[in-house]
């Protein structure tokens, strides 16, 4: 009974002398809201994926959401402030000048060209077989990269006679942008859009009637480039309507 009780006693001082294993701290878990003033959230977003913490971007309320240990979520809201800086862009500008011409195959149209309208016009002989040019309005069109474009205005076109109303034009297109093409610029025309409504008569009616001329197309221009967009006859003679543009950049 005595060797029984004091080897309980030893027992119990070996357990005494073990020590007690402390609780493991959590790290403290906290959310944060960052709102961006600049830079787009799914753009930060991407780069703190691996981070460790919960990221997620809103676009519509320009934010993102931090979920997780309070020093990393602490680290990356200073990371997304320091990130979120206006992005420092040069703007440029894009003139667009459209020329109208009036063409014919039999000498109706008559007139002389500019002569840098001359090259355009040995091309459409060439493929249409047009020899008599006439230009009878030139519009203006300035507009920053990415933005839109237009204007409108109206013009007396040849093909009518006197006594006739002016032709209203409009030309337009959704969205700007320039690229390069080996050593060229290259502007490009997203749903570049033109029309126009030119009165005429028929023989047998002394009332006018309209004949419309609409082109819709996406065009890619070569800085200094004239290129022919469309043409389309208009009235009842053998007069066609030529849209002629030509394009450049400035810094």
């Amino acid at each position: 009974m005595v060797l029984l009780a004091l080897a309980c006693l030893g027992l119990c001082a070996q357990e005494k002398e073990i020590p007690l294993l402390q609780k493991e701290e959590r790290p403290e878990i906290v959310q944060r809201i960052v709102e961006l003033q600049h830079q787009k959230p799914a753009e930060i977003g991407a780069l703190l994926s691996n981070s460790g913490v919960q990221v997620r971007a809103s676009e519509p309320l320009k934010a993102i959401s931090l979920y997780g240990p309070k020093n990393l979520v602490e680290a990356l809201e200073a990371e997304i402030r320091r990130l979120d800086k206006p992005v420092m862009t040069t703007s440029r500008n894009i003139e667009l000048v459209a020329y109208f011409m009036l063409a014919s195959t039999k000498g109706g149209a008559g007139g002389a060209l500019p002569k840098e309208l001359e090259p355009v016009a040995r091309q459409l002989e060439s493929i249409f077989g047009m020899r008599d040019f006439r230009l009878f309005e030139t519009a203006f069109m300035r507009a920053r990269e990415g933005t839109p474009m237009e204007t409108s205005g109206s013009v007396q076109v040849p093909v009518s006679g006197s006594g006739f109303p002016p032709s209203n034009y409009q030309l337009r297109c959704r969205s700007t942008s320039i690229s390069h093409m080996g050593t060229s610029r290259v502007i490009r025309l997203d749903d570049f859009r033109f029309g126009i409504r030119v009165p005429f008569t028929l023989p047998s009616s002394a009332q006018f009637q309209f004949s419309d001329v609409v082109l819709n197309t996406n065009l890619d221009i070569r800085e200094g480039q004239k290129v022919v967009v469309g043409q389309s006859r208009v009235g009842e003679g053998d007069a066609s309507l030529v849209l002629v543009l030509t394009a450049r950049v400035t810094e």
